[in-house]
């Protein structure tokens, strides 16, 4: 299971900034729709900003899972992090990769699955495992469909 987790925390990484943003361009249209829709009751009002205020919580947690996931690859082994930087934040092709590193197919994917391992152990030993990744990320639906695939293709 720490592989499901490591490789949902890295293949939602290279998406959290676009996503991040997305959610500030629905807040500028919540704020702009507030003002234009002419909806003055206190429970339009009420309910628009109850809407900021979910799209900000999402936001700030996508932020903290691309803190965390940075400080758990700087806390890594520069080979290490080298291949899940190549693979997952650069989306470098595996042969290509491992054809940069000199490694035979069989000890890339050996060294996939140790910096893997590594990456979900770093962010355990500071106190984030799967519990908390569902408990704050399965509200957004690709973060949960990233997982399940991993999940579904591990137990084939």
């Amino acid at each position: 299971m720490y592989r499901v987790f490591a490789k949902t925390i890295l293949t939602a990484y290279s998406s959290l900034e676009l996503v991040s943003n997305q959610i500030d361009v629905l807040v500028r249209r919540r704020v702009s729709a507030g003002y234009c829709a002419g909806d003055c009751s206190c429970i339009g009002a009420q309910r628009q900003i109850e809407e900021i205020i979910t799209l900000m919580n999402k936001k700030a947690n996508l932020i903290n899972l691309k803190l965390l996931a940075d400080e758990v690859l700087a806390s890594m082994d520069g080979a290490s992090k080298n291949i899940l930087t190549d693979r997952y934040i650069k989306k470098i092709k595996w042969q290509q990769s491992m054809e940069q590193m000199g490694l035979s197919k069989r000890t890339f994917f050996r060294r996939l699955e140790r910096a893997q391992e590594s990456f979900a152990k770093g962010c355990f030993a500071r106190g984030y495992n799967q519990t908390w990744l569902e408990e704050n990320y399965f509200d957004q639906s690709w973060i949960k469909e990233i997982f399940f695939h991993y999940k579904d293709k591990q137990s084939k």
